[in-house]
């Protein structure tokens, strides 16, 4: 039996700066759309396609209702309030699709609320009776969280069970997605200053987002032979004279995911084993500190997120890594000179550049391409070292070139000196403001896991690198898709700025069928989960039709919920569903995609009749049932009426279905069908659906009636 399991990793930016135009559905498949609401009509007519909540909420902080939904300008906004209303103290919306859907590819372009505590969630649940044989689930496609954090879960409702504490629970499997600069960031981090800095304190800092789980963080000193790599667990049989500062100091934080259990405590942080972590608090600003001996010299912080040991699940990389300055008795940003970026996936590519937007010029002292090994890799500020024999710098020596020098004429300001291997020369800039870029190209491919730009010059009235530098773009030329593609990024800014997913609209999508779910972001796959039952069932966890939602919420669980909250929307520019066309459609539909279309399933679908003849195909494989005791039944897309001695049977078709026509046959029992020469005609259209009455002379007073299409020409 699967229980929760949460994993968390680090997304790679797949959109433009402007945000995703995207709304496409997977290539290599037919499809058709079957639903589409882009809100441009009145707000009055959402109602003739959504449901709306009206009313409080147990699980989050706010009641939804109707009002809070509205169209402005094309666009739809779940508003959040600060209100009372319905016994809670702010107020939100929640809306669901009038038909169900089945297997298809959904997506949703919109955009997040602008703060903290708020859930933007585009999803899918079972609702009503189901069959007993069936599960009942929940599938969020996200459950997006300000300001750039995506959640994909998926829940099975019928999977519960009882906790040790007497509380129950239910199976689900979860992803969430920080989006970060790369998809290849790593987990483990290296933060190297060359002067150093005199702390009596470290600080390790996140703001006010989801919780997040401190494996290790390591403080060293000066050392002349470099230090171990932070993804490496041991560094003491390596580097046996170096101390690492932080073990088993005294540390604080800003609170645990559960201050009563010991496996969330801070002093896991510092107990050199990755195997145990600092748990945050849930809500407000985390952050944790280790105390020095005394006033210390620091040059070198290492740090492990995540959990989960190899599989290194919930790492992060919007934070900041600070120190206690004594003399000014402030907390300062530590002056991470050197940009050290290691991969977790490793990226494969000839051509790496550098892009920066400065004011004025600067320096780049070396620029190293590490080939993809598990060993490790030495200091920034070491040119070589025998440590790491199998550190192997594929830039150095090969051709670089740059956007310009400080002096076109001077070889000391050369790109070829950026790769040289050599700490004491380096390439200079032009001068000026304006875009500047420097770029390696080596002989073939390779695979690199870590790359490292020392940056600065020496300015020797100071005995000090100065200048050092902190904001650019480093990126990777992908052969295959002929264009330059982010690896990685440094700024200033903390927390970063640089993604923001209230100012920017993203599609976030699903492909779901028989098989799988694979979740979208931006057009791009982000996670695969088989559509298997839990418990080893041989049924999936979704082979029922369910509408889908468009919610937005408060609750603590998505961030600090502050009055910064007042005010904000989730924006929904559109919504679209599509389905799978059949291979050799020609104008034709099967059963099973007509009822999938129509959101049929469970008992409006109804079981399989006697076993149809050959020659008989799709539609005349199902029946619907009108019992003996009633004079009508409603189920999806179907409707039949008894009374003045006559059956009336009303269906519908969806629109885009052509050169298709049917019989409709009549039974009691299920295995003798007729032809009773209904009369049909055609009662309705709109932009979705034809619609069709069938009536005939009732010649089975007194017994239940069974009715079916058959497709007699195509």
């Amino acid at each position: 039996m699967y229980r929760t399991s949460i994993f968390f990793i680090i997304l790679a930016l797949l959109f433009s700066a402007a945000g995703g135009l995207y709304g496409d559905p997977p290539s290599g498949k037919e499809w058709r759309i079957v639903f589409f609401d882009d809100f441009d009509a009145d707000n009055a007519d959402l109602d003739a396609r959504w449901n709306f909540q009206n009313g409080s909420n147990s699980h989050i902080l706010c009641s939804r209702w109707r009002e809070n939904a509205t169209v402005e300008n094309g666009v739809l906004k779940l508003m959040n309030k600060k209100e009372t209303r319905g016994g809670q103290d702010w107020t939100s919306a929640s809306m669901w699709t009038k038909r169900k859907f089945l297997y298809g590819y959904y997506e949703a372009r919109y955009k997040y609320s602008a703060a903290t505590g708020t859930n933007n969630s585009f999803w899918l649940i079972t609702t009503g009776t189901i069959p007993e044989d069936k599960m009942r689930y929940e599938i969020d496609i996200n459950e997006g969280h300000y300001p750039s954090e995506v959640n994909t879960n998926l829940h099975n409702w019928s999977d519960t069970f009882t906790r040790p504490d007497g509380t129950s629970g239910h199976s689900a499997s979860s992803k969430a997605f920080e989006i970060s600069d790369s998809e290849h960031f790593a987990p483990w981090a290296s933060f190297e200053c060359v002067n150093g800095v005199l702390a009596s304190k470290i600080r390790f800092l996140r703001g006010p987002y989801k919780y997040f789980h401190l494996r290790e963080i390591r403080v060293f000193g000066d050392s002349a032979s470099g230090y171990q790599d932070p993804k490496i667990s041991d560094y003491s049989s390596k580097f046996p004279s170096l101390s690492n500062y932080a073990y088993k100091r005294p540390v604080s934080a800003s609170g645990t995911y559960d201050d009563a259990n010991a496996l969330y405590s801070p002093s896991n942080a510092v107990d050199n084993n990755r195997n145990t972590d600092w748990t945050s608090n849930t809500v407000g600003d985390k952050w944790l500190e280790v105390s020095l001996d005394a006033p210390t010299l620091i040059k070198c912080v290492q740090t492990y997120t995540g959990w989960g040991g190899s599989q290194n699940n919930d790492f992060i990389g919007n934070f900041q890594i600070q120190y206690y300055d004594s003399a000014s008795g402030q907390w300062l940003p530590f002056p991470n000179t050197a940009g050290i970026h290691h991969f977790y996936t490793p990226v494969e590519a000839r051509r790496f550049r550098l892009r920066a937007e400065t004011q004025e010029h600067f320096h780049i002292r070396e620029f190293r391409i590490y080939k993809t090994h598990s060993d490790g890799y030495p200091s920034a500020y070491i040119d070589s070292s025998s440590k790491f024999p199998n550190a192997v710098n594929a830039a150095k020596g090969a051709s670089a070139k740059a956007s310009g020098t400080y002096d076109d004429e001077d070889p000391l300001y050369s790109p070829s000196n950026a790769v040289d291997g050599k700490i004491g020369t380096s390439w200079c800039s032009q001068r000026g403001a304006g875009e500047k870029w420097f770029e390696v190209e080596l002989p073939q491919k390779v695979s690199t896991d870590c790359i490292q730009i020392v940056t600065g010059w020496h300015d020797s009235s100071v005995s000090a690198y100065v200048k050092y530098l902190q904001d650019y773009i480093l990126e990777y030329f992908d052969e295959d898709e002929n264009e330059w593609k982010l690896l990685a990024s440094r700024s200033e800014a903390f927390p970063s700025d640089r993604y923001n997913f209230a100012s920017e609209y993203h599609v976030y999508g699903l492909e779901w069928n028989e098989d799988e779910l694979v979740y979208y972001f931006d057009d791009k796959p982000i996670r695969r989960v088989e559509n298997t039952g839990y418990s080893g069932a041989s049924a999936g966890i979704c082979d029922t039709a369910s509408p889908v939602y468009l919610s937005a919420a408060i609750a603590e669980f998505a961030g600090a919920v502050t009055d910064e909250i007042d005010g904000t929307s989730m924006d929904v520019d559109w919504v679209k569903i599509y389905a799978q066309t059949d291979s050799a459609s020609e104008g034709k539909i099967s059963y099973d995609a007509w009822a999938m279309d129509e959101g049929l399933s469970g008992k409006d679908a109804l079981p399989s009749g006697a076993s149809a003849p050959s020659g008989e195909t799709n539609l005349a494989r199902y029946a619907f049932k009108l019992d003996s005791t009633l004079s009508s039944a409603k189920g999806g897309g179907f409707e039949m009426l008894r009374g003045n001695g006559k059956i009336d049977f009303f269906y519908r078709v969806a629109a885009y279905v052509e050169n298709v026509s049917f019989s409709i046959q009549f039974s009691s029992d299920m295995k003798t069908w007729r032809d009773a020469g209904a009369q049909i005609e055609e009662i309705a259209s709109d932009a979705q659906y034809v619609y069709f009455k069938a009536s005939v002379a009732d010649s089975y007073s007194g017994e239940s009636v069974f009715v079916r299409l058959k497709l007699v020409s195509n």
